[in-house]
């Protein structure tokens, strides 16, 4: 027990099954315990690449800790986050996968196993690391990933502001640097660790440590040049009525209001810093600074206004830029800046890496050892940017974005936009994005380039095995949106197909796994009746995008009943409208029927896959893919990495 009275959770009881690794790490000249490096990652949750004192930005902050660990750290000056939103960042962090590749696209979901033996908790563990997760972590932890983890004290929600300690009111920074003083205290004798400090500061739902409640009060902030609402015309209409521009109009206007989040923000940073420095410090007074790696970074950026925007999630540089500081006290090299593209998905494989051992082959990140070392100048020369969350309020949403960020050029394609839009900025002549090239002729060949890359994903056979229903990748040629239709033909959109589809992960994995298509995505559904004893049908709708995808496509699956006594069921695929294929079953039929169909599709086509019951029906499972006909057979298929 702590002085907390939080009992520290030890998971490792009764899940050695659980922890079985599909790819176990090959020691690369391991070298001696006594040598091996600890890892202490400090996460941040919303901070600017530039919301550092010693960067000079913001009149008035100051952040010491943080100052001097840059001053001793290789500093990227281009690193970035591949999707700018918190749990899914998270989870590319953790396993060095793209949220494409992990499974993980919104708040709460467990990483799937194989993504997970993937990541760097899992294979340090297994190589005999002390491993510790605390704070913010924002993802639940199944069975195995609970095997990961000596030490355990995170919150899969925001976590509170202010905890109640023996009676006391306790800042989450003050309790997150207590805590990690706490994992330090507890690493073995002789052992390596890794522990990742999840800091809730300076995230809109924290609060600034008391000490630092009246800072900057004095001072008023400029706004940047890039805040002006009236520019939002330039954006598509995804855009300008979505969370972002809600978020704007609650937080920077009017400018009394704008003026004071900015002090708010300000001072989280201020009170972030202070909680840093109590961790270097309990690192050097436990013994274990010499031999620590320590790496600061953060979850995504924020806007504060520019072009109109507040919040984050979409991919302009305010949003898309982080710091990340990677300080190795094992050299006596001087701190530095260091201009190569770094983005998230290359942490995890990094600190394999750097504990000498293999990262598994199929992470989409790459070890930046090489830039550490000084035996290459980079290590990439472009990156995938990618926005899936689904978020909708009665009055607004967040708009999905997937692209392209090189060291010159942006392209940024707004999904659910009809018909795409797609913007282009030069980085080098316009650093603000302040003008849309995509209308250029001058820029059609670069814009062609880019679409042909996405265009790997658009109608590939993409590996669905650890996705329920289906891989956000789809959506760059077209959206699917999972409806729920009753008898009376009202729809209702689902945010999450789990809602529509109730298995769990487990159960999905072992559908896949037997299932006549087992190599191929499938639409898997659950027709069902809801209270009330209305019978529900659900389809798969997906529709593709315009100006992208003209080709002749193969569209194959299966459908397979499973009805309870007394029940049947149907399924159909519809293209356009127009049934092409349908089938029915009688009551207790478990018979498997096979389709294989071809179309020619064009831009605003739709396919639909229905699944409907007649009577109650236990479940249905309606498998189909879509595959690229005209494509090269080895560009069928989705690519791991983007580079």
């Amino acid at each position: 027990m702590t002085k907390y009275g939080i009992s520290r959770r030890d998971f490792l009881a009764g899940a050695a099954a659980a922890a079985t690794a599909s790819w176990i790490a090959p020691a690369r000249a391991r070298p001696s315990s006594e040598t091996r490096p600890n890892f202490l990652i400090l996460h941040s949750d919303d901070q600017r690449f530039d919301a550092v004192g010693y960067m000079g930005v913001f009149p008035g902050l100051e952040t010491p800790h943080m100052d001097a660990l840059a001053e001793k750290s290789t500093r990227f000056t281009n690193a970035f986050v591949n999707t700018p939103i918190c749990a899914p960042n998270r989870a590319i962090l953790a396993t060095g996968n793209l949220g494409r590749n992990n499974g993980v696209h919104r708040f709460g979901q467990p990483i799937p196993g194989p993504a997970r033996r993937r990541g760097y908790n899992h294979v340090l563990h297994q190589a005999g690391y002390y491993t510790g997760m605390l704070g913010k972590y924002g993802l639940e932890l199944d069975e195995g990933a609970e095997a990961d983890f000596d030490f355990y004290d995170a919150t899969v929600d925001q976590g509170p502001a202010f905890r109640e300690i023996d009676g006391e009111e306790v800042h989450s920074s003050d309790w997150l640097a207590d805590r990690t003083r706490d994992f330090f205290e507890s690493v073995p004798e002789e052992q390596p660790f890794v522990a990742t400090v999840n800091f809730k500061l300076p995230h809109g739902s924290a609060e600034p440590h008391p000490e630092d409640a009246d800072l900057f009060s004095d001072i008023e902030y400029e706004r940047f040049p890039t805040d002006d609402p009236d520019n939002l015309d330039r954006f598509p209409e995804v855009v300008q009525d979505s969370f972002n521009t809600d978020v704007y109009g609650n937080a920077h206007t009017p400018e009394e209001q704008h003026q004071e989040w900015m002090r708010n923000y300000l001072r989280k940073i201020v009170s972030l810093d202070r909680a840093v420095g109590r961790i270097l410090d309990a690192l050097e007074d436990t013994g274990h600074a010499d031999n620590t790696v320590v790496i600061l970074t953060s979850d995504h950026g924020h806007f504060m206004g520019e072009h109109g925007f507040g919040g984050k999630w979409l991919p302009y540089e305010e949003a898309l830029r982080i710091p990340l500081f990677i300080h190795d006290p094992r050299k006596n090299d001087e701190g530095r800046d260091h201009p190569a593209l770094a983005v998230m998905s290359d942490i995890s494989p990094t600190l394999i890496d750097m504990a000498a051992l293999e990262p598994d082959p199929d992470v989409d990140g790459k070890s930046l050892v090489p830039l550490l070392n000084n035996e290459a100048e980079k290590v990439r020369d472009q990156f995938l940017h990618e926005h899936y969350f689904v978020f909708r309020s009665h009055r607004s949403h967040i708009a999905s974005t997937v692209g392209f960020r090189t060291e010159r050029w942006k392209y940024i394609r707004y999904l659910n936009a009809n018909p795409n839009v797609e913007h282009l900025y030069d980085l080098k002549n316009d650093p603000r994005e302040t003008t849309n090239l995509a209308e250029e002729d001058e820029h059609q060949a670069l814009l062609d380039d880019f679409r042909q890359q996405l265009r790997h994903c658009l109608l590939a056979d993409v590996q669905l095995e650890y996705t329920l229903v289906f891989n956000p990748c789809d959506s760059i040629a077209g959206e699917w949106a999972f409806l729920a239709h009753k008898n009376d033909g009202e729809e209702s959109l689902l945010h999450h197909v789990e809602d529509a589809v109730g298995w769990s992960l487990e159960e999905a994995r072992a559908i896949l796994s037997d299932g006549p298509q087992r190599e191929a995505p499938c639409v898997l559904m659950r027709p069902q009746t809801n209270d009330g004893g209305e019978t529900l049908s659900v389809v798969a709708r997906w529709t593709v995008a315009s100006d992208m995808y003209s080709t002749r496509a193969r569209v194959t699956g299966a459908f397979e009943p499973h009805t309870a006594d007394g029940a049947g069921a149907a399924a159909a695929v519809r293209f356009n409208g127009e049934t092409l294929w349908e089938a029915s079953m009688e009551p207790g039929s478990g018979e498997r029927k096979d389709y294989d169909l071809e179309v020619e599709i064009e831009p605003g086509d739709v396919l639909e896959f229905v699944s409907s019951p007649e009577g109650e029906t236990a479940e249905v499972r309606l498998y189909a893919r879509v595959l690229d006909q005209e494509a090269p057979a080895e560009r069928r298929a989705l690519p791991r990495m983007f580079e």
